[in-house]
């Protein structure tokens, strides 16, 4: 098998693959995924581990009530031990009255305290996909104290069948709260 064939095997494997860039500074990844969110035009479906109800956090939370309010459909699951901040805070209440349809996942209750493996029960997923297309995936967190983390995202452009199964809160009905 000559090289030409193997490379035009793998373009016919995998032909939604249209382009991908790393980013390798945890504010470089900030920075490309806001500007993702701020350029969607159908939907936003974002999972993530630790999201703070910080400065940076903030800038993320209020990119996503601007195009909830613009008509885009916003999904938002987020753990709910590492976003036990934003929780707590007053943005759960903003974000679903601006229209995201926001979710916790495995959300620990003061019953819960016993049950030892609740608390291993995580999610530490990290996607954000925009309009179908746009798959942003990588260790990235959202919060201040992350900023001078080494951070890599991957940013693809896909075909919709691929990227709409990756943020999915209907994928977990019986752990998610809102």
């Amino acid at each position: 098998m000559t090289d030409e064939s193997t490379s035009e095997r793998d373009t016919k494997s995998y032909p939604s693959l249209v382009e991908w860039k790393f980013t390798t500074t945890t504010q470089d990844g900030w920075k490309a995924m806001v500007e993702g969110i701020r350029h969607a035009e159908i939907s936003i479906d974002f999972e993530q581990f630790n999201l703070y109800p910080d400065t940076i956090g903030k800038q993320f939370i209020d990119a996503l009530i601007e195009r909830a309010q613009k008509g885009v459909k916003v999904r938002l699951l987020v753990d709910s031990m590492g976003s036990i901040l934003l929780g707590k805070s007053e943005f759960p209440e903003v974000m679903t009255k601006a229209g995201i349809q926001l979710r916790f996942f495995n959300w620990i209750t003061p019953f819960s305290k016993g049950n030892k493996r609740i608390w291993f029960f995580r999610d530490h997923r990290r996607a954000l996909v925009i309009d179908e297309k746009t798959v942003f995936i990588g260790g990235i967190c959202i919060g201040d104290e992350m900023k001078d983390w080494r951070d890599t995202v991957l940013e693809t452009t896909t075909a919709p069948d691929i990227a709409s199964d990756e943020a999915n809160p209907e994928a977990y009905p019986s752990i998610v709260k809102q």
